[in-house]
């Protein structure tokens, strides 16, 4: 039963630190439409190519492990630039969701690039999300932590952000990091307890709630 417990806060805490799924689609949706605002407001894609794209996308979708069906995806995206912009997140999106990083990072890339310009901190949190799915933990650290420094003014991006870097201190085995990151989270939701709580709303994998998480993690460091 103690084991079972261990396997399923080693579990959450995987989630939290690599933000996908779920926890992913906050900042994953928000991309894939600022993505398509700015496909879309110059100039939009033919009648006929938009159903080329949506259908093979769909049936893509439905089945992401049919070779045959993403190069017909693929094939339908090449001479339209602008459904390109809006399906390359798509396309990142479902493949963090499938764990498959090397395939998501040069589609996410993409569309991070696009969204700079218009929500730059939400692109840069997507970047960390890519760094943590390469295994780059210390660099994600480092990106997240100047990150923390710009959110201010977006307390939901905020939040995340701080649970992000308790989860990479955990990883990164810097207990005296993961106490202060924790201890941040629990001062910040002093003034914004309604957006915390929408938060940790997301973060929940089955039975486990992160603020059972918070509970145990805060108990093993002894504060």
């Amino acid at each position: 039963m103690e084991q079972e417990k261990v396997s399923g806060l080693d579990r959450f805490f995987q989630n939290c630190l690599v933000y996908k799924k779920e926890c992913m689609a906050g900042v994953m949706s928000l991309l894939v439409v600022g993505v398509a605002v700015i496909a879309f407001s110059s100039s939009g894609p033919s009648y006929t190519d938009f159903q080329r794209t949506q259908t093979a996308f769909a049936r893509w979708e439905s089945n992401p492990t049919d070779t045959a069906l993403f190069s017909h995806l693929v094939e339908a995206l090449k001479n339209t630039t602008d459904l390109h912009q809006k399906y390359d997140a798509l396309i990142a999106q479902k493949w963090i969701e499938a764990g498959d990083y090397d395939r998501a990072i040069p589609y996410a890339q993409s569309g991070i690039k696009k969204l700079q310009a218009e929500c730059p901190l939400h692109a840069s949190f997507a970047e960390t999300t890519l760094l943590i799915g390469r295994g780059l933990y210390q660099e994600a650290l480092e990106k997240a932590m100047g990150l923390k420094e710009l959110l201010g003014d977006d307390p939901q991006l905020y939040t995340h952000n701080l649970i992000r870097i308790a989860c990479l201190q955990r990883h990164l085995e810097n207990t005296p990091g993961e106490i202060a990151a924790w201890k941040d989270l629990q001062e910040f939701a002093k003034g914004s307890e309604e957006v915390q709580k929408s938060v940790l709303a997301q973060y929940q994998d089955k039975n486990l709630d992160l603020t059972h998480y918070i509970s145990e993690r805060k108990a093993a460091l002894g504060f």
